[in-house]
């Protein structure tokens, strides 16, 4: 599910079984050069709405690794996790899996919206 709360946006996503809550957020809310951040126990990923929608959609996949990470107690570092995004972004691109599409609210081929 895709919401729009003011101007801001989240969505809902499921990684390995979990409702994992997706939200954007302004950049301020991140250090300087960090652009999203991952609660595998509360189960929320808070991405910076700066950047390009690429480096967006390689952002989620870097927080969806850290969920990866913790539950099959794997133990990477930052600088492993972000080529592994960036790889796993490449593929999927290379295989016409849309993750753009996702970050847009589409699901299924169509784009859910939900206006509160």
């Amino acid at each position: 599910m895709y919401l729009v709360v003011g101007k801001m946006r989240s969505l809902k996503l499921k990684i390995l079984g979990k409702s994992v809550d997706v939200n954007f957020v302004e950049p301020t809310r991140f250090d300087k050069g960090t652009y999203g951040e991952a609660d595998t126990r509360g189960c929320k990923i808070w991405l910076s709405t700066e950047g390009t929608k690429e480096s967006r959609a390689i952002t989620l996949l870097h927080e969806i690794i850290h969920f990866i990470c913790d539950d099959f107690m794997v133990e990477l570092d930052e600088s492993q996790i972000q080529p592994l995004a960036q790889a796993l972004f490449i593929v999927m691109q290379e295989n016409g899996i849309d993750l753009l599409k996702l970050l847009r609210g589409g699901q299924n081929g169509k784009r859910a919206t939900k206006r509160i």
